[in-house]
């Protein structure tokens, strides 16, 4: 019997319950039947952040691990009100038909947030390559006499030896009757002369230089001369002295040097010459015939006059000193012909023709010097 009346007593209830009248049962949610639940709200993949600072990638999140369920049952029996928590597993009382309330709670677990590992770019610094800058071969100073140096300072002074040709010409007169004339060439009338020299040089080539070098030339008369007869009368002069001034440009050729006592070593070479001259004119004075005087005023001869002149010059040099050179050369130098001044000898005076030069040989000997830059 009393087995009957509990019994009715737990249909009512649940009926109660089931039918909700019963005011206490009305805040309960919704519950699933019992033994399935339902599936678990998904969560979308953990949000990705923007770039971090000069991070290029952002740190990626992992996959919520899954959710773990808590169950919550309410108190089997017929108290629905009490009820405890029951992880994982559900005993049911029994002779209780009362459906257990589970009450899910979901727990999501934070996101694991993984820091980029974060790798210094590493910055490749150019290499600077400095450029070489080819400098042009320069000449190298010249200390000594083995060598030859781009720009040279040059001087020389020396005597000029006469060597041939007639400043008179007797087989150019006009054979007038009665005259009978000496030839006279330079090295009667004049004396041995100088010659100075001064200008510069250029290496073109190691053994090889071109040169640029300006003379002044001067000789003295040497006297009275004896100039030959008219009508059987000796008949004497002199001449005024021979002057010039010019420029001479040249090409010298070195060879190798050569060692010679005393002196460390000697360097020849060969030199040609060619330029221009300007002479003064050149006159015939205090000439006498038979001793009386011939002419009261001087009797010109050669006017003022351009010529050329050619010169082939062997030569040695020898250092002595750091930046210094001497040498010694010479030669032949060929001058051109002189111009006439016919105002007095004209043709057909007694001693016109005499004044017919068709040029000169000298033989300069000179002491050279160099500087060398």
């Amino acid at each position: 019997m009393r087995i009957l009346i509990l019994g009715s007593a737990a249909l009512l209830l649940s009926g109660c319950s089931f039918l909700g009248l019963n005011g206490s049962n009305t805040n309960l949610p919704n519950v699933p039947q019992a033994g399935s639940f339902g599936q678990v709200g998904t969560f979308g993949q953990a949000g990705t952040f923007g770039q971090i600072g000069p991070v290029a990638q952002a740190g990626s999140f992992v996959q919520a691990p899954s959710v773990q369920q808590v169950g919550s049952f309410a108190q089997a029996g017929c108290d629905v009100q009490s009820s405890y928590p029951v992880q994982s597993t559900f005993t049911a009382q029994p002779n209780c038909n009362v459906q257990p309330t589970f009450q899910a709670q979901q727990q999501v677990a934070q996101p694991v947030y993984q820091q980029p590992v974060w790798q210094q770019p590493v910055l490749q610094q150019p290499v600077y390559q400095q450029p070489v800058l080819q400098q042009p071969a320069a000449t190298p100073r010249c200390h000594t006499g083995n060598c030859l140096s781009r720009w040279n300072i040059e001087g020389g002074i020396g005597a000029v030896f006469p060597a041939s040709r007639n400043i008179l010409t007797p087989s150019r007169t006009n054979n007038v009757p009665g005259t009978d004339f000496n030839s006279i060439s330079f090295g009667d009338a004049y004396d041995t002369g100088i010659r100075a020299e001064l200008g510069g040089s250029y290496a073109l080539a190691p053994n090889t230089k071109v040169t640029l070098l300006g003379h002044y030339e001067r000789a003295d008369s040497d006297g009275v001369q004896d100039l030959g007869t008219i009508n059987g009368d000796q008949f004497t002069g002199a001449l005024t002295d021979y002057e010039a001034y010019g420029v001479e440009l040249g090409l010298r050729q070195y060879f190798a040097p050569r060692p010679v006592p005393v002196l460390h070593s000697i360097r020849p070479y060969v030199e040609g010459r060619i330029g221009a001259s300007y002479v003064e004119d050149i006159s015939l004075v205090g000439s006498e015939l038979a001793g009386a005087p011939f002419s009261a005023d001087p009797i010109p001869l050669y006017d003022n006059s351009w010529v050329g002149t050619a010169a082939g010059l062997v030569g040695v040099e020898t250092p002595i000193a750091k930046y210094t050179t001497i040498g010694l050369e010479t030669g032949l130098r060929f001058q051109g012909g002189l111009e006439s001044d016919t105002s007095v000898l004209a043709a057909g005076t007694p001693i016109g023709g005499l004044n017919n030069n068709r040029g000169r040989l000298s033989v300069p000997l000179t002491l050279r010097g160099r500087y060398r830059f």
